[in-house]
């Protein structure tokens, strides 16, 4: 932050940062992470 002179807020904003509440986006993006990774998802089942 201080190498950027940019607020807290702009870098939030900038690198899409922000707190997601939305409980239906969050549990596409676990239904997603799971999807993506079948090898992980074996290995912790075991």
């Amino acid at each position: 932050m201080w190498d950027s002179d940019l607020s807290a807020d702009a870098i939030i904003e900038r690198d899409g940062l922000k707190q997601v509440s939305d409980v239906g986006a969050i549990e596409k993006m676990v239904e997603d992470a799971i999807a993506a990774n079948p090898k992980a998802v074996e290995e912790f089942r075991a």
